[in-house]
């Protein structure tokens, strides 16, 4: 898959297999995008600000600062429900976000 295409959804409304192996490269290379400390959590300012990234460059890396592994992958869990987003790869304390842009003439994923 080329970096630049929009993933398709197979019928069942997923990722195939090829598309998320293709967005977990994409999501090494990029630079956390946002920073999630222990004080914000998943406060609405955290949400709006991760919906946005998400409309603008599809694709979005999240960082979670001075929190434990098993927490990041709670909250990673709990944000790409509440941005309506897949949850493509967690590491450690990042996490990789992917949500398809609504207008599919749009092909914006961004390193």
């Amino acid at each position: 898959m080329n970096p630049w295409k929009t993933p398709k959804n197979n019928k069942s409304g997923q990722l195939s297999n090829e598309d998320r192996a293709e967005l977990e490269k994409a999501g090494k290379l990029k630079t956390p995008s946002l920073r999630i400390g222990y004080k914000e959590k998943l406060s609405a300012h955290v949400i709006a600000k991760t919906n946005a990234h998400l409309f603008t460059s599809q694709i979005v890396k999240v960082e979670f600062i001075k929190i434990n592994e098993q927490e990041a992958a709670e909250l990673a869990g709990q944000l790409a429900e509440k941005t309506s987003s897949e949850l493509i790869n967690i590491r450690g304390n990042e996490a990789v976000l992917f949500r398809k842009h609504p207008n599919q003439n749009i092909k914006a994923i961004k390193n």
